[in-house]
């Protein structure tokens, strides 16, 4: 409870002291908080902004990157299976040959 209370007793005493000791007058030290705060407030409504187009970015993002990596996943799959079927025919060929070459190999010994 000691810290809180030397906290505001603190506040108050610089607060008091600031209006006192400060070179402007009432009017001009209002406009330079006005003028602050009218500059954070509009700082904050940028901030907000900027962080709302981050969000939705990054949505769209999500969204159209995971369809395009299905995609290509399914285009890379298709081309494999292909690529095997176009194979197969040709592996059983040249297994064939090996095979028959083996074989007269065997013969001449």
């Amino acid at each position: 409870m000691g810290f809180f209370k030397g906290l505001i007793v603190g506040g108050l005493v610089s607060g008091i002291a600031t209006l006192l000791y400060t070179p402007n007058d009432g009017k001009t030290n209002q406009k330079i908080v006005k003028d602050y705060l009218e500059t954070l407030a509009e700082s904050v409504d940028d901030l907000t902004d900027s962080t709302t187009s981050l969000s939705d970015a990054l949505d769209r993002f999500k969204t159209v990157g995971l369809k395009s990596l299905t995609d290509a996943t399914q285009g890379i799959t298709d081309s494999v299976e292909r690529f095997d079927s176009d194979t197969k025919p040709r592996v059983r060929r040249i297994n064939a040959e090996i095979e028959s070459l083996s074989n007269s190999l065997d013969d001449l010994k």
